[in-house]
C-alpha cells in the first residue's frame, strides 16, 4: 500500500519520491524536487512589468526562474535568483 502527502498544490509524496500532480517522478524526497524539474529563467520585470530593471540598484544579475513538470508543463514554483545562485532548497521532506 503506498502512502501519499500533499506537499503543495501541485506536489506529492508518494513511497518516498517527490511527484507532480499528473504523476511524473521528480526526484527521491531527500533531494531538491526543483533539480528534476525544466528550469527557466527570464528576466525579472517578465515576473512584473511594473518593476524597474535591478540593474538600477546593483551590478549582480538578477533573474527569474521558474521550475515546470517535464510531465504535463505545470509551473511548479518560482524564485528570484542573483548570479545564477543553485536552486533554493525551501521545500525539505526527507
Amino acid at each position: 500500500m503506498s502512502t501519499e502527502t500533499r506537499l503543495t498544490e501541485h506536489l506529492t509524496l508518494v513511497d518516498g519520491e517527490v511527484r507532480c500532480r499528473c504523476g511524473h517522478v521528480l526526484g527521491p524526497a531527500e533531494r531538491n524536487f526543483k533539480l528534476g524539474a525544466l528550469v527557466r529563467e527570464r528576466p525579472l520585470t517578465d515576473g512584473n512589468p511594473t518593476l524597474r530593471d535591478p540593474a538600477l540598484y546593483t551590478d549582480r544579475a538578477v533573474a527569474l526562474r521558474q521550475f515546470i513538470c517535464p510531465g504535463c508543463a505545470t509551473m511548479l514554483e518560482s524564485e528570484i535568483v542573483v548570479d545564477g545562485a543553485a536552486p533554493q532548497w525551501d521545500l525539505r521532506v526527507g
